[in-house]
């Protein structure tokens, strides 16, 4: 409900004229608590996608992020793929898990439910996470993380523990942050365009202002890459 309330104040700005625009980076609502605030003024969603609504969304191919990331380390030879996640509510969130469990349903492979971890979102919820994963008793070869911070989280701690990265777990990350080259090993992670997802945004935010067209559905798909690195690449190693 917290949530709900900021967004609603923020979009009251729009509503009293004191902001020309709204560029929502998350939804954590359904649209049709939003769609009425439309009347005063263009709205934009940044990394967002709902189907129902009638603005211009900007936004990256998440699915296709989470399966390219699993699928990576599937090629690796690992076949015991955990999966992080950060809000439950958020469509980028539950994007990026279908991609997932597409790649691992594609080559066959078992999820068990202890193997999901939601609501992670922090370098300290990435070491806790490992912790939660070596003391299973069938633990996870490899981890697909939403976040670079928490997949650094769980490389510092395997080192505290003596878990071998990659090789008795490989980490991949999202977002191609700063922070996964100055781990060791370096951090394989998933590469979003965030620079230019936010020119394109003002760009859009703009010519909406300018035109006064509101109402118009566009939808503006932004390329994801894989940035293959240490922390998941194996060299002449078998995983069982």
């Amino acid at each position: 409900m917290p949530n709900f309330v900021f967004r609603i104040d923020y979009l009251n700005l729009l509503k009293t004229k004191q902001v020309d625009g709204v560029i929502m980076t998350t939804l954590l609502n359904g649209w049709e608590a939003v769609e009425p605030f439309l009347e005063y003024g263009p709205i934009i969603l940044c990394n967002e996608f709902d189907e129902q609504a009638n603005v211009p969304m900007i936004h990256m191919d998440q699915n296709y992020g989470g399966y390219v990331a699993t699928k990576h380390l599937i090629d690796q030879g690992y076949n015991k793929i955990a999966f992080c996640c950060g809000n439950v509510n958020s469509n980028v969130s539950r994007a990026r898990e279908e991609g997932f469990r597409k790649a691992l349903r594609e080559a066959g492979l078992y999820l068990p439910e202890q193997y999901i971890f939601r609501n992670v979102f922090t370098f300290e919820d990435g070491k806790n996470v490992l912790r939660k994963m070596m003391e299973m008793v069938e633990a996870p070869t490899a981890v697909f993380t939403g976040s670079d911070e928490v997949a650094a989280g769980m490389i510092s701690e395997s080192k505290r523990l003596g878990v071998r990265v990659p090789e008795e777990l490989a980490v991949v990350g999202f977002d191609n942050q700063a922070i996964t080259e100055l781990m060791e090993p370096m951090i394989t992670t998933v590469n979003q365009p965030v620079k230019e997802m936010g020119h394109l945004a003002m760009e859009v935010m703009m010519e909406k202002i300018k035109t006064r067209r509101y109402k118009e559905r566009e939808v503006h798909l932004l390329p994801l890459t894989l940035i293959v690195r240490d922390s998941s690449k194996l060299a002449n190693y078998n995983v069982y």
